[in-house]
């Protein structure tokens, strides 16, 4: 009879436990490993996936603001003068999942009359193409002055019209909208942060985060890819408007030139900064709402994507969490055993491997300092090379022909009789220590050989047959230098002339 394989059910009600924990490790842990160590397409997906699991269980709120506590409450990167969200890890990425849940209607509401007009061809894409042209324009002449302030007061009318759009669309928003900013006022005030650096922040969170980053792309969420061919040759003019949007909003972009002379036409038409305007009224207008869990059918479709997510990244998570949680989440999810065993030996090999790494490359850093000590030490020796061979060829044009040859022949007698010397010396060291050195004393060594005839111009010859001439070697230092062969014959040539001398002697000496 086969054996039964029982399939292991991952436990949902474990598996909430942990990530629901008052402690947030799971989630942490979770977080950082699927969204603020991924790149961005990815870490955008996970960002997507930790929302709806939340959202489904009617948690969103704990979400967001446990992202909140973690990069405004408990780090100290909020500065009035330079962007508030630049050292954002765990709250932008769930801001934008917000913003996809609450805000299309709105955006749509907002921005549809003027995206008709820019890609229909109405009056508001021919006063903005004026607008983009002045923004590059150099203005010289009456006529240019006028037809600038003519574009800058339609184009700041524009504007004025999209402040009220803002407002009035506010108040169709849905209560979570309003209860998240109050929430979100609440928490930062708590944290002694004052109101004009609340107001900043809120500025750049809703212009650059919620409306530049959708008009800038308005498929991201507004529209689907029916609508493609139509928007895409204005993309261009809604970049424009994105840019003028966020430059009057927010202090997050240097305004120069034309924005800076829009902005001050705006001011005058419309008053107060619809910055300002946006702030109070979601400060002035706060609400209370129960978020509500959504189908059974909704949550196990969240619970699987989570747990894809999860398993997928499941060592990254693990390195993070203590131990007895690894086991929980193991347990609660229903991975075999071997999968942390595997982890550990995974992490056991990555060990190994970066020992001897660091043992390699300490061993190559050792032998980079030695040969660099040793490529100091060459060119020291071949500097001194050169001068020697300089002053030798300088010590060449300074003696005349006769002294070179007197030079020349002290040296061969030299090389001769050191040779002589030499032999003898071989052929007497199989004897005993005192008759060799009885031997050696008693032999008399001649003159030429014992005199220094000039100890500073001499250099000093091997006689070895093996060296050879260098290339950079001076003429008088190649005319003392010779084989063996050519000392041979040199003193064969000496002893046949001294034989003949004698013979001759003795020749004279008979016939007289």
């Amino acid at each position: 009879m086969s054996d039964i394989i029982e399939e292991k059910i991952p436990s949902k009600v474990d598996f909430d436990k942990l990530l629901f924990s008052r402690r947030h490790n799971l989630l942490e842990a979770v977080v950082r490993t699927l969204v603020t160590q991924q790149r961005q397409n990815r870490s955008a997906e996970y960002a997507r996936i930790i929302s709806d699991y939340f959202k489904a269980h009617g948690r969103f709120m704990e979400l967001i603001t446990w992202a909140i506590d973690i990069d405004f409450l408990s780090t100290d990167t909020l500065m009035i003068d330079s962007s508030s969200f630049q050292y954002s890890t765990f709250f932008i990425p769930f801001y934008n999942q917000f913003v996809r849940y609450y805000f299309k209607n709105y955006l749509l509401d907002t921005f549809e009359p003027i995206i008709d007009g820019l890609s229909t061809g109405g009056d508001y894409s021919e006063e903005f193409k004026i607008a983009m042209n002045f923004q590059s324009k150099e203005i010289t002449t009456s006529e240019d002055i006028a037809a600038y302030q003519q574009s800058l007061d339609t184009i700041s009318k524009i504007f004025c019209k999209l402040n009220d759009e803002f407002i009035k669309n506010a108040q169709y928003l849905p209560d979570f909208v309003r209860m998240f900013f109050n929430r979100f006022f609440t928490l930062l005030r708590e944290g002694d942060i004052e109101d004009v650096v609340i107001e900043k922040i809120f500025n750049e969170l809703f212009f650059t985060y919620t409306i530049c980053q959708n008009v800038n792309d308005p498929f991201l969420m507004m529209y689907d890819d029916e609508k493609r061919t139509q928007l895409v040759p204005v993309l261009y003019k809604l970049e424009f408007v994105a840019l003028v949007i966020q430059n009057l909003y927010t202090n997050t972009s240097l305004c120069e030139g034309f924005l800076i002379d829009l902005q001050q036409t705006i001011r005058k038409f419309n008053g107060l900064n619809i910055g300002e305007k946006m702030f109070k009224y979601m400060d002035s207008h706060p609400a209370t709402v129960k978020e509500e869990e959504e189908s059974e059918e909704e949550k196990e479709r969240a619970f699987n994507n989570l747990l894809d997510a999860i398993r997928n990244n499941i060592q990254g998570i693990l390195d993070l969490l203590p131990g007895n949680l690894s086991n929980q989440l193991l347990e609660a999810i229903k991975l075999e055993k071997h999968v942390y065993d595997d982890y550990q030996i995974y992490h056991a090999t990555m060990d190994t491997i970066n020992t001897f790494t660091q043992a390699y490359n300490a061993k190559i850093n050792k032998l980079d300092t030695e040969n660099i000590s040793l490529k100091n030490e060459y060119d020291k020796l071949f500097k001194e090379q050169q001068d020697l061979i300089q002053q030798l060829d300088a010590l060449e044009r300074k003696l005349g022909q006769e002294d070179l040859e007197k030079l020349s022949s002290c040296l061969d007698d030299e090389l001769i009789y050191g040779d002589e010397f030499n032999l003898i010396e071989h052929s007497t060291s199989n004897r005993s220590s005192r008759d060799s050195s009885r031997t050696r004393s008693s032999i008399p060594r001649p003159m030429s050989s014992l005199q220094d005839t000039s100890p500073t111009l001499t250099p000093r010859l091997s006689n070895s047959s093996s060296q050879k001439s260098s290339p950079k070697q001076s003429k008088l230092f190649s005319k003392f230098w010779k084989t063996e062969k050519e000392k041979e014959k040199e003193k064969q040539e000496k002893k046949e002339t001294k034989e003949k001398d004698k013979k001759d002697k003795k020749e004279k000496k008979e016939k007289k």
